[in-house]
């Protein structure tokens, strides 16, 4: 029963773009898998599923190899940090603070800017660390932070 679960959970998964797990529930039923909301979402932590935003599309749930996809789809840097909340500094770590949901959209765009005085970037639903060079100052970091995303000046 859990194999076939997952089989079907994959295929609509692949096949659609699916926003929310009430929706999925519903499919799941309208094909007789009968399942709780807690048991789709064991169901989706198991096969490592994950809810990222595409544009055009709003936030959708990818199987791990269709992650891969969406490093092909071009993102537009400025409309992609509407998300950004605050920027706010402790020694060599940045905190961005976004709308709940936009951290790992917004981190994508931070690691595709390749900022050399950045050494890597973790994010959470609504909190982004970005880890900067130790040999870089703030006042550097924000300098060349602000010259890849100049509409975040009213923020950092």
């Amino acid at each position: 029963m859990r194999k076939q679960r997952f089989k079907e959970i994959q295929g609509i998964l692949s096949q659609e773009n699916i926003g929310s797990q009430e929706i999925l529930l519903s499919k799941l039923n309208e094909s007789g898998i009968n399942i709780t909301q807690a048991t789709l979402s064991r169901d989706l932590a198991y096969l490592k599923v994950s809810k990222v935003f595409i544009p055009n599309k709003g936030f959708i749930y990818l199987l791990p190899h269709d992650l891969k996809k969406i490093d092909s789809i071009s993102y537009p840097l400025p409309d992609n940090m509407l998300g950004v909340l605050s920027i706010k500094f402790s020694l060599n770590i940045a905190i961005v603070h976004t709308l709940p949901g936009f951290a790992t959209h917004i981190c994508v765009n931070i690691d595709r800017a390749l900022i050399p005085e950045c050494i890597g970037t973790v994010a959470g639903d609504d909190t982004i660390i970005i880890v900067i060079d130790e040999n870089v100052t703030q006042e550097m970091f924000r300098k060349v932070f602000l010259d890849k995303f100049p509409e975040l000046k009213d923020r950092i």
